[in-house]
């Protein structure tokens, strides 16, 4: 049997919640009666021996090397799934999700919107080598966390930081041993989605079950509503391609997969 953890209707957001939160966060956390108490976590995953329960959200991994740490302290056995995709789609991604390309909503930065993407892009390269000399570089794997808190534009540098896979994997892998991860390419989970739960139900040692074809086709079509790139040009995509290629190659390696297929 899966449990999940609380009562959160989608991700909890527990580690990277209370990461070097400032005391007045959370005195407002407490406030809110928010769980910002370890017991009350664990008692939230409390189904008994024969329940397997898990937490999920994409910023337990980028979002501040404590975590990883903080995890390992608390249960230095647990299994860890990461779904990773193409890092240019998921900048993309990222940056329509906060309202650019014209989408903007009223309760997001209108800023982002006076922004083609190749320019938000180019102004955030710029920014990083400015401000982050050598982030580039994968073996320099707290760069990212470090950098992503510094503020000197308007854009929000994580969009590109966030999607540094081999930086922010090869930091998780020198606190967990490689064999309690499991690595999927969102690509495979889209095109195979049986064979995708099948490897991740032995992974977590449960029985597998057969994917609903509805349910599927709904994933597929919930996570590429926001990914498509008709509205990236070439610059854009020419310029993050430079910018990935040496912590694509170290997640490539530290992983086996090939995240981004140049279409040339």
């Amino acid at each position: 049997k899966v449990g999940k953890t609380c009562h959160a209707p989608r991700e909890d957001h527990f580690f990277d919640k209370l990461s070097f939160s400032p005391i007045e966060a959370l005195r407002k956390a407490r406030h809110n009666k928010e769980s910002v108490d370890i017991t009350k976590y664990f008692k939230c995953m409390a189904h008994g021996e024969d329940v397997l329960v898990g937490d999920y959200t994409p910023r337990y991994v980028y979002s501040d090397s404590i975590i990883p740490v903080w995890m390992r302290a608390v249960n230095p056995d647990l299994k860890i799934i990461v779904l990773l995709r193409d890092p240019i789609k998921r900048t993309y991604s990222r940056y329509a999700m906060r309202g650019g390309d014209g989408a903007c909503a009223s309760n997001i930065d209108q800023d982002l919107c006076k922004h083609h993407f190749s320019s938000y892009i180019r102004e955030d390269i710029e920014y990083l080598r400015k401000y982050c000399k050598g982030v580039e570089d994968p073996d320099n794997m707290f760069l990212p966390y470090s950098c992503a808190g510094r503020r000197h534009t308007k854009n929000t540098p994580d969009t590109i930081l966030s999607s540094l896979y081999g930086h922010h994997l090869g930091f998780w892998l020198s606190v967990f041993p490689k064999e309690q991860f499991l690595f999927v390419h969102s690509e495979d989970v889209f095109s195979d989605p049986q064979n995708a739960i099948d490897k991740t139900s032995d992974f977590l040692g449960i029985p597998r079950e057969p994917v609903v074809s509805k349910s599927s086709s709904k994933v597929r079509h919930n996570s590429h509503k926001r990914s498509s790139t008709g509205s990236m040009d070439e610059e854009a995509v020419e310029l993050l391609k430079e910018f990935f290629a040496p912590t694509l190659q170290r997640a490539y390696e530290l992983t086996g997969i090939r995240l981004y297929k140049d279409k040339n």
